[in-house]
């Protein structure tokens, strides 16, 4: 399980869409940050801004200067907005983030927007238009826009575990499931492999049933089937299974796994799957006398 940062760019109007992923939010921001003064000269609009006069324009030419390092919003105060339409213009909307505009006469113009898309975790958007550009690296280039999310890479070993939690009482076909999982933990998974770990899932007894409708959660648990020998991707299942209110220590986990289930794992994969675990959503709690799970 790791987290990275996924960027989505294109120049507009029908210029081609490319994709990046990076580790870090800093490397993400600073690669589209390049992008950007790749794209176009912003340099030339900053310097017409400090030579501007309006009492607005110095502050204005340091905040995008900010902006355009990495991509994130100073932590100083905001400007103040300016009303006067021909002279430099920094208005906010305190809903969207930003939104920065120069015009002066017939200067060219350039605006740019930062807006948020729900929580912290969830995609923002940097959007740069301009007209007339001072200098620009592509012709008829009007636009450049960028989105960049946060993504975690939950690993293949997540997927019956998804697939666990994505079931109810009410029945769903393999394309809903599919669709259940890609909408709640943005993860792709395919129908063969859905399919493998739903008989995974009754493998070890839980009540999955199919109906002409599709599968679906019902019934008690009844006892995991024997002579099963079962690949890392079933561990973190495993561990759920071993795990219960009284603590136990990462020891203890992997003695009950081989013991229940002929599966060997070591002390890492305990932990890693422990994390996964937490952030597929589980209550594990750790106490000094080991793990256990807050149901």
């Amino acid at each position: 399980m790791k987290t990275e940062w996924i960027c989505k760019w294109q120049l507009m109007p029908g210029g081609q869409k490319h994709t990046a992923t990076y580790p870090s939010q800093s490397e993400a921001q600073k690669a589209m940050a390049k992008v950007l003064t790749d794209t176009v000269d912003l340099q030339k609009y900053i310097h017409a801004l400090r030579n501007d006069e309006g009492e607005d324009c110095g502050s204005s030419a340091a905040f995008l200067e900010g902006f355009l390092s990495d991509l994130t919003m100073p932590e100083s105060e905001f400007p103040d907005c300016c009303d006067v339409p021909d002279h430099c213009m920094f208005a906010f909307d305190s809903c969207d983030g930003f939104r920065w505009g120069y015009m002066r006469g017939e200067c060219p113009y350039l605006s740019a927007g930062y807006v948020y898309e729900g929580d912290e975790n969830e995609p923002y958007v940097i959007s740069f238009n301009y007209e007339n550009p001072i200098s620009i690296s592509r012709d008829r280039v009007n636009a450049v826009e960028i989105r960049i999310r946060k993504h975690i890479n939950y690993g293949t070993s997540a997927y019956p575990v998804m697939i666990l939690l994505a079931l109810d009482q009410c029945a769903q076909t393999q394309e809903q499931i599919i669709h259940k999982i890609s909408e709640t933990w943005d993860t792709s998974i395919d129908r063969k492999a859905v399919g493998r770990h739903l008989q995974l899932l009754q493998n070890l007894g839980f009540p999955v049933q199919h109906g002409p409708d599709g599968y679906y959660y019902d019934g008690e648990k009844q006892a995991p089937k024997t002579g099963i020998k079962y690949s890392p991707s079933a561990y973190p299942l495993l561990i759920l299974q071993v795990l219960g209110k009284t603590p136990q220590t990462k020891a203890g986990i992997i003695h009950a796994v081989q013991n229940q289930y002929g599966a060997k794992i070591d002390r890492k994969a305990v932990g890693r799957h422990l994390e996964l675990l937490h952030a597929l959503g589980y209550h594990i709690q750790e106490r000094d006398d080991g793990y256990y799970i807050d149901k």
